[in-house]
């Protein structure tokens, strides 16, 4: 899915033309591929596809009214910045999904109620290193520590060419720890449990997140990079 600014000459589009639809979203006017639903492919694709169904079916409950004008106060208070640099809001839905997701990724049930507010830190640098074994690790460790009460999710890029400096957005969780254990952390075994064994001069991005535990919110990531020997 791509992000589109229209020029003065073109405002608004809908519809499909060719492979490609247009749609005009609550975060701005997109263009997407389309694509005939099918069924899950994975086990990971069916778990996130019944995750998702969960939190739909709790935000639509009758016992959710209170809960769903919460969220969508606390959304107001918590605007983003889009790829153009545009000050966007979340729907209350947006926001309840988000943080039950990372929650769901924590092994922690859904909350209901709205939190207040949030409070996580970030990681700052991310320091990963190649360790030979045997047996082989790739270590990291992150120049904040995790606070007892926040979860860590740790996200990861197929192998890429090493010539590439700024990763693409299209991270894969490969692994997730709530409590945090200590440092560092070897996670080559989800790293290869997701996209096999990455070979000489591979490139692996790998990005992390803290969450509260708590309220399922996430703070700002940081990304790091290093040259499979």
């Amino acid at each position: 899915m791509a992000r589109l600014r229209w020029s003065t000459l073109v405002g608004e589009a809908r519809g499909s033309v060719g492979p490609t639809t247009f749609q005009s979203t609550h975060a701005g006017a997109v263009g997407r591929t389309r694509w005939r639903p099918r069924l899950s492919r994975t086990q990971l694709q069916a778990l996130a596809r019944d995750n998702l169904a969960t939190i739909s079916e709790t935000w639509r409950k009758s016992s959710m009214v209170s809960n769903r004008a919460a969220w969508n106060v606390l959304a107001l208070n918590y605007p983003y910045t889009d790829i153009f640099g545009d000050t966007r809001w979340w729907t209350g839905f947006q926001l309840f999904t988000k943080c039950n997701r990372n929650r769901q990724s924590l092994g922690l049930p859904i909350i209901e109620p709205a939190p207040l507010a949030f409070s996580v830190q970030n990681p700052g640098v991310i320091y990963l290193s190649y360790v030979a074994g045997p047996p082989e690790r790739l270590d990291v460790i992150t120049s904040t520590l995790p606070l007892p009460t926040e979860g860590v999710i740790i996200k990861a890029l197929r192998p890429l060419s090493q010539g590439i400096t700024i990763p693409p957005n299209s991270w894969k969780r490969i692994t997730s720890y709530y409590p945090p254990p200590a440092q560092p952390w070897d996670i080559l075994p989800a790293y290869t449990a997701r996209f096999g064994d990455p070979t000489s001069e591979d490139k692996i991005f790998v990005t992390i997140h803290f969450v509260e535990a708590a309220t399922g919110w996430a703070g700002a990531d940081a990304y790091e990079g290093i040259i499979w020997p």
